[in-house]
Formats: C-alpha cells, sequence, structure tokens
C-alpha cells in the first residue's frame, strides 16, 4: 500500500473515531451538566476555527495570508 492511501486510511479512521468520541461527550454534557446545543456548536466551531488558523500558519506560513 502506497504512503498516500495509509494516510487516507488513518485520517479517516481518526475522524470516524473522534465522531463517536464526541457523541459521547455531547450526551453527557447534555443529560449530567445541563448543556444547550446551541452553546455546544458554539464552542465546537470556536475551537475548530482556531485550530484551522493554527495549522494554516504552521504548514503555509506567509501564504495563508495572500486571500486578503
Amino acid at each position: 500500500m502506497e504512503g498516500k492511501k495509509k494516510a487516507g486510511i488513518l485520517i479517516t479512521l481518526s475522524g470516524a473515531i473522534c465522531w463517536g468520541i464526541s457523541g459521547c461527550f455531547g450526551q453527557f454534557l447534555f443529560v449530567e451538566k445541563n448543556i444547550t446545543a446551541e452553546w455546544l456548536v458554539a464552542i465546537r466551531l470556536i475551537f475548530a476555527g482556531i485550530l484551522l488558523i493554527g495549522l494554516g500558519l504552521i504548514l503555509q506560513k506567509g501564504k495563508m495570508w495572500e486571500i486578503f
């Protein structure tokens, strides 16, 4: 198996695992901590945005801002 195919399989598996884990955490927060879905979605989007900006800065360096 070539490297890109292995990487794709690992990324797909890790995405599925994270999806399952987030469902368990979400259920816990909804039931035990009385968190609303709106709050959870907002927090997840904020952290996803921070993560994507951070990865862009690390991987693309100065090229990230060329779109502007």
